[in-house]
C-alpha cells in the first residue's frame, strides 16, 4: 500500500520539498538503528519518514509514542525485546514512532493498493 500526505499539492510547498529533500539526503548512508533509539546517529524505518516531515515541512504524521508503550508484554515481542537489547533496554520514556503509527496517521490518504 502507498499513502501520501493529504492535500501534499497544496501543503507542500517548493521550499518545504527542496528542505525534506536536503534533510533527506543527509540522512543517507546512515546505519539502520535496531534498538529504536531517537537520534540521528542511527535510524530506524519509520525515524527517517517522521523527521523529513516534520522537520522539513512542520507535519507531525503522527504522535510520537514512548518506548514502554509500544513494548507490549505479548511472549514473542518481549524475547525478541531481551534478545536485540539485553540489559541495555531504552529508558521507559524513549520517544519511538512506529510503521503501524504512521499507517494510521488521519494526514495520510492511500493512493495505491496492491
Amino acid at each position: 500500500m502507498l499513502k501520501r500526505l493529504k492535500n501534499a499539492d497544496a501543503a507542500l510547498t517548493p521550499d518545504m520539498l527542496e528542505r525534506m529533500r536536503r534533510l533527506g539526503r543527509g540522512m543517507l548512508g546512515r546505519d539502520y538503528d535496531r534498538q529504536f533509539r531517537w537520534s540521528d546517529t542511527k535510524l530506524y524505518c519509520s525515524e527517517p519518514v517522521w523527521k523529513l516531515y516534520r522537520r522539513g515541512a512542520g507535519v507531525t504524521l503522527c504522535k510520537p509514542q514512548q518506548f514502554r508503550d509500544v513494548n507490549p508484554a505479548r511472549p514473542v515481542l518481549a524475547g525478541e525485546a531481551a534478545r536485540r537489547y539485553g540489559k541495555n533496554m531504552p529508558p521507559p520514556g524513549e520517544p519511538v514512532v512506529t510503521p503501524a503509527a504512521l499507517f494510521d496517521s488521519p494526514l495520510l490518504r492511500t493512493v495505491r493498493e496492491e
